[in-house]
């Protein structure tokens, strides 16, 4: 997974490199070039508890921890 990924040039050095794998990025940029082969999906932003309780069953190792401290 890339997280926030909104860079087209470092986009466009690591998606070779990772391939054949799936992979989900993660960006508000909307304007990726049709060339790239990337599968678009716009989606609505997270409501905050959402997003803790999303990190939290993907991450299990952080749902004992205080939201305060996932607040990075």
């Amino acid at each position: 997974m890339l997280d926030n990924a909104e860079d087209l040039h470092v986009m466009q050095d690591w998606l070779p490199k990772l391939q054949p794998a799936r992979l989900l990025v993660t960006s508000r940029r909307e304007n990726w070039p049709v060339d790239m082969g990337l599968k678009v999906k716009k989606l609505e932003v997270l409501a905050r508890s959402h997003s803790i309780e999303l990190l939290c069953k993907l991450a299990a190792r952080l749902k004992d921890m205080p939201d305060e401290q996932l607040d990075i």
